[in-house]
């Protein structure tokens, strides 16, 4: 069975603590079920690098610059855990409805790196409404 999990957030180097639960589930049901495959979508929730404010022009802009060397990766947290990234920017929901297209675009980046790897997906484990269900939904 392969699994794809997307948490609404996620540890970020800045937040080692925030979301950690979503791994620790991740890797208790690989452990519990070894023949499980499973993939943690990330995309830079939490990361401050990844996280554009309304009133920090200047910063958002070097924000910008410094994203364009940051690529798509992937980290084997066990052997059948894998924690893929594929890099967007949050910000409010008030603009551009927070970036949801080009963060749903890189899930779909993840699921398909995921599925090229181990085959079809058969379970979208979504963590609260929004923006993870909503991402599983499109």
């Amino acid at each position: 069975m392969n699994i794809f999990q997307i948490p609404s957030w996620y540890m970020s180097e800045k937040s080692p603590l925030t979301g950690i639960f979503f791994r620790d589930q991740a890797m208790a049901m690989a452990r519990a079920f070894p023949d499980m495959n499973i993939a943690i979508s990330t995309w830079g929730q939490n990361d401050e690098a990844r996280l554009l404010k309304a009133s920090d022009h200047i910063i958002n802009a070097l924000k910008i610059v410094r994203a364009q060397k940051i690529k798509a990766s992937e980290k084997i947290l066990m052997p059948n855990v894998v924690q893929y990234f594929s890099p967007a920017f949050t910000f409010t929901r008030k603009f551009l409805q927070g970036n949801i297209r080009n963060i749903i675009k890189a899930n779909f980046e993840n699921i398909k790196r995921f599925e090229n790897k181990y085959g079809k997906t058969d379970l979208i484990h979504a963590h609260c409404a929004y923006p993870g269900g909503y991402i599983a939904m499109a």
